[in-house]
């Protein structure tokens, strides 16, 4: 491991009555509330992206989210009026849990990838600037409960030659059952790309990703692969995966992390890494050098951290975050937790990176996320690889909150000190921040965050949380 100095956070933000008081879109102590009543998805895995700038006749932040009224929205921050606009009713009834029998509404697993299309071209090029959103239930088999949608905006920026319209064409059906987590990417020709984790499909995984792609600007889709699983798991291992992807450098490809989790040890384990060459339509191991045969088991993929496998003890890992530094390299963000006497610890936060042949590790933060019970998590600054936010444990929170948790800016500095306590004192969990892509240095909302006062886990249906944003510091 590289010895690698890391800053920690000390100018402190009066978020406690910022949290108490701030109604919904206003601005006090630098922070905004988007809405009370929401939630990003954090299983560790979140939808990618979960809202993403594009400046076109406007220049805006367009993000999604769920709410416990069932219902999957979508706003936009204006960067030059500094509005928040009215949340937009994107699916309703939506978010049933897991349930083989009857799924539940209100599972927290259901919030949207966002994207903004603007690599259309031909005939489709009237798309570009239209919103596409996608979103997925959490995986029930039971028929029109474990959906997975796209939806597009009508006009392009949410505007019919200025006249203000925020509405949406007809939902696209991808899959009616077994759908969860979401990965939507319009990629440098237009093409785009969707990805979903689907539960008891595949002939060998528990659950795995599967992909479909548009040639239409979303219009429809046709499925990747001959709709046979990206991975799959060795045989005779009952394995889950989860993943995430977000783009390279130059938007030819994507970066992929994956965490295994084995079932029989009830354990989120290894870290995991491929990359898809768009320009070639092939998969490979860090970023070009050898190629993966999709629907391989994790033997074939990039081993960036291995967990010490020990029935009940051993250590538990999340795959949180990856990154392209600009130049094409991944940067990958993980969370491990030692787990003692079967009960795991809060967890160490690391970043890794692939460079001159082989995979780097550095330890970011000792015990810099709080214990993993979907309150907590740790992201990269959308500009920059070397400034991480990270949600330290802060007290042993209660049976329906689990980990009081802060929320903190961490940065890789060798010379001078610089770094941010953005929450303080809190009573409640400031978890799973998320990054708003394609945002600029003089953008006011860099990553965004849920504050969590109440949470029950499975069926995921019982929640308090408010989003939160942070500006840059421009």
């Amino acid at each position: 491991m590289r010895n690698v100095k890391w800053i920690g956070a000390i100018a402190v933000l009066c978020l406690v009555v910022v949290l108490i008081l701030l109604p919904d879109g206003e601005v006090h102590y630098g922070l905004l509330a988007i809405e009370e009543d929401a939630i990003f998805t954090s299983s560790p895995v979140h939808p990618c992206p979960p809202g993403m700038y594009y400046e076109g006749t406007y220049n805006r932040a367009y993000f999604g989210y769920y709410s416990q009224e069932h219902k999957v929205k979508v706003r936009y921050f204006d960067e030059d009026t500094k509005v928040l606009s009215d949340p937009v009713e994107v699916w309703t009834s939506w978010g049933h849990s897991s349930s083989w029998s009857t799924p539940l509404l209100g599972d927290d697993h259901a919030s949207p990838a966002v994207i903004v299309l603007q690599h259309q071209t031909g005939g489709n090029a009237v798309h570009n600037g239209k919103i596409l959103a996608a979103a997925a239930e959490h995986g029930s088999p039971v028929e029109n409960k474990g959906r997975l949608e796209t939806r597009r905006s009508t006009y392009p920026e949410f505007s019919d030659d200025g006249v203000p319209d925020t509405s949406f064409e007809a939902a696209v059906s991808v899959r009616t059952t077994a759908a969860t987590y979401i990965v939507l990417w319009e990629l440098n020709d237009g093409t785009v790309f969707l990805a979903s984790r689907l539960n008891r499909v595949a002939s060998k995984s528990r659950h795995t990703m599967y992909a479909w792609t548009s040639t239409d600007a979303g219009a429809s889709w046709t499925a990747y692969n001959n709709g046979r699983p990206l991975f799959d798991a060795a045989e005779g291992v009952d394995d889950t995966y989860y993943a995430m992807a977000y783009p390279n450098h130059d938007n030819t490809g994507l970066h992929w992390i994956i965490n295994r989790y084995i079932y029989d040890d009830n354990a989120y384990t290894d870290i995991l890494y491929l990359f898809y060459d768009h320009s070639d339509g092939k998969w490979y191991h860090t970023a070009g050098e050898t190629e993966f045969a999709l629907g391989d088991d994790y033997t074939g993929m990039d081993l960036v951290y291995e967990s010490k496998k020990e029935e009940g003890e051993g250590d538990l890992v999340y795959g949180w975050d990856i990154k392209d530094d600009g130049s094409g390299n991944p940067y990958l963000i993980y969370i491990v937790d030692e787990r003692q006497e079967g009960e795991p610890s809060p967890g160490d936060v690391y970043r890794a990176n692939y460079s001159g042949g082989s995979w780097n590790t550095e330890l970011v933060l000792a015990e810099g996320s709080g214990r993993f019970w979907y309150v907590s998590g740790a992201v990269f600054d959308p500009l920059d690889v070397d400034t991480i936010y990270v949600t330290p444990a802060d007290g042993e929170g209660n049976g329906a909150l689990v980990a009081k948790t802060q929320l903190q800016k961490w940065q890789k500095d060798d010379t001078v000190a610089k770094a941010e306590d953005i929450t303080s004192g809190t009573a409640g969990s400031n978890a799973r921040p998320v990054a708003i892509w394609n945002a600029a240095a003089n953008n006011s909302l860099r990553f965004m965050w849920c504050y969590i006062t109440h949470y029950e886990g499975t069926p995921f249906t019982v929640w308090d949380s408010t989003i939160y944003s942070y500006p840059s510091e421009s």
